[in-house]
């Protein structure tokens, strides 16, 4: 099929559907809804078989009493039918008591008194005669016996054709039944009518229907005159029942097959072979189309997919973290770049691959962990992070690893780890050289004293006790200098945390007694204290440098003591710092204990100082990140690396010009 075929089908296929869709809609325009009728009364003749009549059963029917009620079921309308004798039925509609009669021959006399729907038949006269009578036509009536329905408009022509006898009969009825009986050779009569009780009568084989040259009529409903809405409203329903095929099957059932059904079926045989031709034809055509635009689309995803892929290994390949693959019998395994590297790195150290990969696989899914391995060329640390999963081209799962080498990282961690220590250190050297000098001083003045008080016993039994016990105190600030400085093992069993935070208070005093800051410590026990109630309390002033210590219970946490005092160091020296800045005459710096069922222990750090706002909480843990002149941006930064050795965090929360709380929070250590 050329270019040129494809796109003269489309245009005939696209004229042929434009066609038959105009061919369903409504050939009447829409009533406007404000003037559409919602409920009807209908006039029908109370005697008019099978149009309209009253049945054995008591119940008014008919032809014409289901196509009214099949437009209103159509239309969406109420339709109430009423039975009259023909002439008060007129009378009716023309003093307004109904809105419209159902069925009514359309005649010139009447057009001026009523409008008229589109109408569904006409309504003419037929001959009915024995089958092979050779009567076809009003000329082969001459010289026969004649039946007509007495008063119809059909006897007044009969009796103006000479050479018939005519023999008047109540009804159509009467009228076949003598024809069928042979005392008549033909009847004259509504050919609807005639049909109907052909059909009833079952003697469709014995009876010929021929039309004749008599004046015939349009059959339609009728309205009053000058009512447009109803009248367009029931020429809509009657155009639509019409195309779904409803009024075909009401005709069927009171009047069976017309007289021209098997041309009808053939020509709808027809209709809908030539409709099923141009859908083969529409189907066939646009299979093609739609063939070429898949194997188009299949060529372009193809390309997109294979970029796609190289992007994706581009990028696999390029990443600093080791990414293995494992299948689920770990016999095939995928390894990026950075992974073949650190595959080697690793058996550099006598590490086992396959003893890692067992130990990667039986660790929890979904959660970080770091591992130290010592071997011959040193300690290195590994951390990894895996996952289960079930690629869409696979039955089997298998498993992510993505591994990184931490060895550098720890290495400068614990070198900011101890430039910490030391800066801690350098800014309580002040203070250490006050408390060293005061000890030095008595011990000096002591042995000024020697020689003039050595034959002294109570000078002697002053130094005996003195002179040891200034040396036990600058003994004890050495010692306690010498192991902060110390690096502390991580995971200790467990660390007295208030005997820490009474140490490191001690090494703070002196700078809180210049500055005029209260200290408190408290114990909460298991009952959870809510941190914004801490800030509140914080603004209480205490007495001016007075350090006040409740009764605390003795709580254990997993943690080195000596790195608890870095972290708690650097807290207090931040808290004094936001004091200094306004400059407050009574600041306060509470601590406050808590023993926590479900997280542990929990420390809680609050000042009254500057305090800072949602931004700067939020930068304190980004590295060189400092608001002071001389800071380094370090301390909090280590301090939040520090506590995540030991399973531990720190968080804080701070309102400006009313102070910060920090909270540190702590796993429980064995004695809880």
């Amino acid at each position: 099929m050329n270019k040129k075929t494809s796109l003269f089908l489309v245009v005939m296929i696209i004229i042929l559907s434009v066609l038959y869709y105009f061919m369903q809609l409504d050939v009447i325009g829409p009533v406007e809804p404000e003037l559409a009728y919602k409920k009807i009364t209908v006039a029908g003749d109370i005697s008019l078989p099978p149009y309209e009549f009253v049945d054995e059963d008591g119940e008014y029917t008919g032809f014409n009493v289901d196509v009214m009620r099949a437009i209103a079921l159509e239309m969406g309308f109420e339709v109430t039918i009423v039975p009259m004798n023909w002439e008060d039925a007129q009378t009716a509609l023309q003093n307004g008591e109904v809105d419209a009669i159902q069925g009514m021959r359309r005649l010139e006399v009447r057009e001026w008194l009523y409008d008229f729907t589109e109408p569904y038949f006409e309504n003419n006269y037929a001959i009915f005669s024995k089958r092979a009578s050779g009567i076809n036509a009003i000329n082969d009536l001459h010289g026969k016996n004649i039946t007509s329905i007495q008063g119809d408009a059909s006897n007044q022509i009969l009796v103006s054709l000479k050479g018939i006898t005519i023999k008047n009969v109540p009804d159509v009825k009467s009228a076949i039944e003598l024809v069928v009986s042979g005392e008549a050779d033909a009847a004259i009569g509504n050919p609807i009518v005639g049909i109907y009780h052909i059909n009833k009568m079952g003697i469709n084989d014995q009876i010929d229907i021929s039309s004749t040259d008599l004046s015939s009529a349009a059959y339609g409903m009728a309205v009053k005159k000058g009512n447009v809405a109803l009248q367009r409203q029931l020429d809509q329903g009657l155009d639509r029942i019409k195309k779904n095929g409803t009024f075909d099957t009401i005709y069927e059932k009171w009047f069976g097959r017309p007289l021209n059904y098997q041309q009808e079926a053939l020509l709808n045989t027809l209709r809908f072979l030539w409709i099923g031709l141009i859908g083969v034809l529409a189907f066939s055509l646009a299979l093609f189309f739609w063939n070429n635009a898949l194997k188009k689309q299949v060529q372009i995803r193809t390309k997109e997919l294979y970029g796609e892929s190289q992007f994706n290994h581009a990028l696999l390949q390029s990443m600093t973290n080791g990414i293995l693959y494992l299948k689920a019998d770990t016999a095939s395994r995928y390894l990026n770049a950075e992974g073949e590297r650190l595959y080697q790195v690793i058996s550099t150290y006598g590490i086992s691959t396959d003893d890692l990969e067992t130990l990667i696989l039986n660790s929890d899914e979904d959660v970080f962990h770091e591992r130290e391995f010592k071997g011959p060329m040193g300690i290195l640390n590994l951390e990894w992070r895996h996952k289960s999963v079930q690629l869409p081209d696979q039955k089997e799962f298998g498993h992510i690893i993505v591994f990184s080498d931490k060895t550098e990282k720890r290495y400068f961690e614990d070198a900011f780890l101890s430039q910490d220590r030391l800066r801690n250190i350098g800014l309580l050297m002040a203070e250490i050289a006050h408390e060293i000098r005061n000890p030095l001083t008595t011990i000096k003045n002591y042995a000024q004293l020697i020689p003039e008080k050595v034959n002294s016993p109570k000078f002697l039994e002053a130094f005996s006790s003195d002179v040891p016990m200034e040396i036990d105190r600058l003994n004890g600030i050495i010692s306690d200098v010498l192991d902060y400085t110390k690096p502390g093992v991580a995971f200790t069993d467990c660390v007295d945390v208030a005997a820490v935070i009474r140490e490191t208070l001690k090494m703070m005093q002196m700078r809180f007694d210049k500055r005029s800051i209260g200290t408190t410590l408290e114990f909460f026990g298991t009952e959870a204290v809510d941190e914004a109630q801490i800030l509140e309390i914080d603004t209480r002033p205490l007495n001016e440098g007075k350090i006040e210590w409740s009764e605390v219970e003795n709580i254990h946490a997993r943690i080195s003591s000596k790195h608890l005092k870095q972290v708690l160091l650097n807290v207090y020296l931040n808290a004094m710092e936001a004091i200094e800045a306004i400059e407050l005459a009574n600041g306060v710096v509470r601590t406050s204990v808590e023993r926590n069922s479900e997280q542990g222990v929990e420390i809680h750090i609050s000042d009254n100082g500057i305090g800072m706002d949602q931004d700067e909480v939020q930068r304190l843990f980004e590295p060189f990140y400092s608001r002071k002149r001389d800071g380094t941006g370090l301390g909090i930064f280590i301090c939040d690396r520090l506590l995540k050795l030991y399973g531990g965090s720190i968080n804080f929360k701070s309102t400006p010009g009313q102070g910060t709380v920090c909270t540190i929070r702590l796993q429980r250590g064995a004695s809880l």
